[in-house]
């Protein structure tokens, strides 16, 4: 099974390179990561959620939404990692903000 997940995860990621000739939405991504999340899929969740960080490297969004899920996974360093890259790219953002302080305060 994460055989064919990285296979999918390869092949999908050839789309980044012509994104704009496909709707590809931010949101969309996101919500399958959430999906996978819910169900207990973390390490497929991560992934997702790391392809949505190159497709929308500019999103403060999915660096949050990368951050939280290796948080879940228990990877302090990599979630902390990635809610700094949110906060950088939306100084505004609470939730990342918040995260970010929690896990810094352990």
């Amino acid at each position: 099974k994460e055989k064919e997940l990285t296979e999918a995860l390869k092949e999908f990621s050839n789309i980044a390179e012509i994104k704009e000739k496909y709707n590809i939405n931010e949101s969309e991504i996101n919500n399958l990561g959430y999906s996978l999340l819910r169900s207990k899929k973390t390490d497929e969740a991560i992934e997702i959620f790391k392809l949505n960080s190159e497709l929308f490297p500019n999103s403060a969004n999915v660096f949050d939404s990368l951050g939280e899920s290796y948080r879940i996974n228990g990877n302090t360093e990599l979630a902390i990692e990635n809610y700094k890259k949110s906060v950088k790219l939306d100084p505004n953002s609470e939730s990342a903000k918040k995260a970010l302080s929690e896990l810094m305060s352990k």
